[in-house]
């Protein structure tokens, strides 16, 4: 029995978008060429990437949110990251790429 895997990017306003579902390799490089286009018409030169409804997450993941940053700096648009999980975090530090994607992560648990 062959189980789908799911994930979707949505642009919630003019300055953000919703990363859900599983990121793995499967998924991703449907998001990224879905981010590609949504940037291309987003509004605004600042934006944020919600994590919040990801369930799951492998490097996959952490290699979408830099070719998301990618893209956005091609349009000189610039991203802000937010709930990522620990999860995230671990691949991320694994892979060396933690101090690049800090620079790009609000930390939303102390805006208050």
């Amino acid at each position: 029995m062959k189980t789908e895997v799911q994930a979707d990017i949505n642009l919630t306003d003019k300055h953000s978008f919703v990363l859900q579902g599983v990121l793995n390799f499967v998924t991703v490089p449907a998001l990224v060429m879905s981010a590609q286009k949504a940037l291309q018409h987003l509004p605004t030169n600042h934006f944020e990437v919600n994590l919040e409804k990801v369930k799951d997450s492998d490097s996959a993941g952490i290699a979408l949110l830099l070719e998301i940053n990618r893209i956005a700096l091609s349009l000189n648009k610039t991203m802000k990251i937010s709930n990522m999980s620990p999860q995230m975090e671990i691949i991320a530090r694994a892979y060396g790429v933690d101090k690049s994607l800090n620079t790009m992560t609000l930390n939303t648990m102390s805006e208050s």
